[in-house]
């Protein structure tokens, strides 16, 4: 059995939230389960027209242990409606849904980014980080630490299933490839 305390450390590691200094994210191409959950820590994302962000694991392997913040990010509906096929959204789809802040041209994504962050350097770091623990701290009372605990835990329990423990001996004996081609057949048309 897969211990508790190894999802509830993992949690407990998104400290990218918790740190003082703003956090931006630039993500192009493939932003799938955990680096959903990277990327849903950071204060920011700015991301390439190219990016796709999902949680298509969760068709078999699991919860994501901090549902990547969807639910505070995007909503308990538009959260459920992705989690519940592993379907991926574009990042047109990020943007209107509100999982990201901005979309950019793949050639450019560096250079806005980077541009965005030289303007935000020039704020002085103590109001940057009051700015970041107050907006956070709506969170806080909102139960976030409390909803990621609760997330892991799920998510371990989704571990001792009969549909993850199959998944994972299918992967060992047909390969990785062939298991996610054959899970991810029904899903191969979107919507």
């Amino acid at each position: 059995m897969v211990g508790l305390g190894r999802f509830h450390s993992r949690c407990q590691r998104s400290t990218i939230l918790r740190r003082p200094q703003p956090t931006i994210a630039q993500v192009h191409g493939y932003c799938l389960a955990g680096a959903t959950e990277l990327v849903g820590h950071c204060d920011l994302v700015f991301a390439a027209e190219d990016a796709q962000f999902g949680h298509p694991a969760g068709r078999s392997l699991g919860v994501l242990p901090t549902l990547s913040l969807w639910p505070y990010l995007i909503g308990i509906r538009k959260t459920k409606e992705y989690f519940f096929t592993g379907d991926s959204m574009t990042a047109k789809e990020a943007l209107e849904n509100g999982l990201i802040n901005r979309v950019y041209a793949r050639e450019k994504l560096e250079e806005e980014v980077l541009a965005y962050a030289r303007r935000v350097v020039t704020v002085p770091v103590d109001l940057l980080t009051l700015h970041k623990a107050a907006t956070n701290r709506f969170f806080e009372v909102m139960g976030i630490y409390a909803a990621e605990q609760s997330a892991a835990e799920f998510d371990a329990i989704a571990h001792q299933t009969v549909t993850v423990k199959n998944e994972v001996k299918k992967m060992g004996e047909r390969g990785l490839k062939e298991a996610l081609r054959e899970r991810d057949k029904p899903f191969a048309t979107k919507k």
